[in-house]
């Protein structure tokens, strides 16, 4: 819960300050994503999503998340 509650004000608000186009959170016990991207007043209400099968990286064209791969359980 303390790191959840640090990466969803603390470190939302110093990266918008500071530009970040966009901002992901992965819920990995639910496995749902969340998504900020920046805009001219700061950050948009997330597009949240299920982490599952293929998502792209928007602000970063060619790279993708293959979430079978990330919650793989060797």
């Amino acid at each position: 819960p303390s790191t959840a509650r640090m990466d969803q004000i603390r470190k939302r608000t110093l990266y918008e300050r500071e530009g970040v186009r966009e901002y992901w959170l992965v819920h990995p016990s639910d496995k749902m994503l969340y998504i900020y991207r920046l805009l001219d007043s700061g950050y948009g209400p997330p597009e949240i999503l299920p982490a599952e099968g293929i998502t792209m990286v928007a602000c970063l064209p060619g790279i993708e998340i293959d979430w079978t791969a990330v919650f793989r359980s060797d």
